[in-house]
C-alpha cells in the first residue's frame, strides 16, 4: 500500500507538471541554426526570424537593447541547472510564436532538462504565443521593477512557474501557466486566499505590503506555489495565512530569517494550522481542508541556527545559506523529498533523511549541491537518479542508504562520499501496480518510472 502511495503521488506529479502527454515540440521544423558562444549582450535592436538560437552563455538584455524573436526557439545550453540564465536588465524582450528556456538532453535514454532562470529585473518582456520550458521560473527583483505582458504565455516540458514577489507587474492573457504567489510574513495581519486551477480566471492578485501585481484575463493557472518570505521567530503576534475551500493543492514554499529555530511539524491537508516561526497557515474551513502538494524549505542562518521539519511526505527543493543547519526528516519509504535542487552555502549544513530522494521522473534532474565550505548530508535514504556537486571545500556525505538510481558525481573541489547498497530489481512490483493505475499513465511511463 506505501508502495502504491508513492506511485499514485508520482503520477500527479506528472500531470502537474505536464511530464507525459504530447509536449510542446522543442524546436519549430526548419529553423536555420545559430551558435553563439559566451554570453550575448544585446545593447541595440536584434532580431531574427525562424532561428534555433544555441547559446553557450547567458543572455542579457540591457538597457537600450531590443531582442525581437519571431518563430524561434531561444535554447541556453546549460551542462547543468542555473549554468547560464536569461536576464532582462532595462532593455526589452519580445517574443512571437517563440520557445525560450534551457536545453533538453538524453541521459540513459531519457530526456531531462538542464533548466535556467528567466529574469525580469528591469525593463519590459513582450509574449505573444511562447512558450517557456526547461525553467526553474520567471523572477523579478526586489529593486527594480519588471514587466511581464502579453498574451499566450503557455508550458513546454518542465516550465516552473511564474514566481510573483519582489517588485513584478504582471499581465496575462488568454495564457496556461502555473503561478509562484511570494508574500511576506506581517505578523498580526490575516491574508485569505482563493487559489483554484483549470478554470479561465479573470482576477488581479495583489497583496498589501507587498511589490507585486498579477492581472489575469481568461488565464488558467495549471498549478499554484504559495511561498511565505521573511518568517521570522514568534514574538507574540502572528501572520496568518488561510485558503479557501476552492484552493486546490499546492507547493508550499517556507523561506525563514536568521533566528528561526526549533522543531516544525508538516502535514497535509491542513485539518489542523501548520506553524512556522511567526506563521500559522490553515484552510479556512477546516472540514474541507486544503491540500499541499509538497513543503519546500529555504533557510537564511546565523551560526548555531538549528531549523528542523519533520513529518515530510512530499517535498521539493531545500536551501540554507549562512552557517546554520537545516534538518528535513522524511516519513520513511513512503515518502520522497525530491530534492530538485538541495542546495548549502557558506558554512551551513543541510540534511535530509528518512526518505527517498532523487529524480522523480519526467524533465527534472534531481541535484544536490554544496558550495564554499558547506556540507550536504543524506542519511537513512533511498536515492534516485541524482546529481551531486561539490565546489570550493564544501562536502557531500551519503551513508546508510539504498541506490534505486544512477548516482553522478560532479567535483569542483571539495569532497563527495556516497555508501550505499544496490536495490533489488523491481519486476514484480511492477506487475502488481501497473493495473491499478491504467488510464492514469501508460505502461511504457510507469515502467520507465520503476526502473
Amino acid at each position: 500500500i506505501l508502495f502504491e502511495s508513492m506511485i499514485l503521488f508520482l503520477v500527479l506529479f506528472f500531470v502537474i507538471s505536464g511530464s507525459f502527454g504530447n509536449p510542446t515540440t522543442s524546436i519549430h521544423t526548419g529553423q536555420t541554426k545559430k551558435i553563439i558562444h559566451g554570453d550575448w549582450n544585446i545593447t541595440k535592436e536584434v532580431s531574427y526570424t525562424n532561428t534555433l538560437l544555441e547559446v553557450h552563455g547567458s543572455v542579457n538584455v540591457l538597457h537600450g537593447g531590443r531582442l525581437t524573436l519571431t518563430a524561434c526557439t531561444l535554447q541556453l545550453a546549460c551542462s547543468y541547472d542555473r549554468q547560464y540564465n536569461l536576464y532582462i536588465k532595462g532593455g526589452t524582450f519580445v517574443s512571437t510564436n517563440t520557445i525560450v528556456g534551457g536545453n533538453l538532453i538524453n541521459v540513459n535514454g531519457k530526456s531531462q532538462c538542464r533548466h535556467i532562470n528567466h529574469y525580469v529585473d528591469s525593463g519590459l518582456w513582450r509574449v505573444d504565443n511562447t512558450t517557456i520550458r526547461c525553467s526553474y521560473g520567471i523572477l523579478f527583483s526586489w529593486k527594480t521593477t519588471g514587466t511581464l505582458v502579453g498574451t499566450g504565455l503557455h508550458q513546454g516540458p518542465s516550465p516552473d512557474s511564474c514566481i510573483l514577489g519582489g517588485r513584478a507587474n504582471v499581465s496575462l492573457s488568454d495564457s496556461t501557466f502555473s503561478f509562484l504567489l511570494g508574500v511576506e510574513s506581517k505578523p498580526g495581519a490575516q491574508l485569505v486566499l482563493s487559489l483554484p486551477i483549470h478554470k479561465p480566471l479573470n482576477k488581479v492578485y495583489s497583496v498589501p505590503g507587498n511589490y507585486w501585481r498579477l492581472e489575469l484575463k481568461n488565464t488558467v493557472c495549471t498549478h499554484w506555489f504559495l511561498q511565505i518570505e521573511k518568517i521570522k521567530p514568534a514574538q507574540g503576534k502572528t501572520f496568518n495565512v488561510k485558503l479557501e475551500s476552492d484552493t486546490a493543492p499546492f507547493n508550499c514554499h517556507i523561506q525563514t530569517e536568521p533566528g528561526v529555530v526549533g522543531t516544525y511539524s508538516m502535514h497535509s491537508p491542513l485539518k489542523t494550522p501548520v506553524k512556522v516561526g511567526d506563521v500559522v497557515l490553515s484552510s479556512v474551513n477546516p472540514d474541507s481542508p486544503v491540500g499541499v502538494t509538497a513543503f519546500e524549505f529555504y533557510a537564511q542562518s546565523r551560526q548555531d541556527d538549528l531549523l528542523r521539519y519533520t513529518g515530510i511526505a512530499r517535498g521539493g527543493e531545500n536551501m540554507i545559506w549562512g552557517d546554520g543547519r537545516l534538518e528535513v526528516v522524511g516519513t520513511g519509504r513512503n515518502s520522497h523529498v525530491a530534492c530538485t535542487t538541495c542546495h548549502a552555502a557558506g558554512t551551513a549544513q543541510l540534511q535530509v533523511s528518512e526518505t527517498n530522494i532523487g529524480h522523480l521522473g519526467g524533465y527534472i534532474l534531481a541535484q544536490a549541491q554544496a558550495i564554499n565550505s558547506a556540507k550536504f548530508e543524506a542519511v537513512n535514504i533511498i536515492m534516485d537518479d541524482i546529481v551531486l556537486r561539490t565546489e570550493n571545500t564544501a562536502t557531500i556525505n551519503v551513508y546508510n542508504c539504498t541506490a534505486a538510481g544512477k548516482i553522478t558525481k560532479e567535483q569542483e573541489g571539495g569532497s563527495i562520499d556516497v555508501r550505499c547498497a544496490k536495490q533489488k530489481p523491481v519486476r514484480q512490483l511492477r506487475q502488481a501496480v501497473q493495473p491499478r493505475f491504467a488510464g492514469l499513465i501508460t505502461h511504457e511511463a510507469l515502467d520507465a518510472l520503476l526502473q
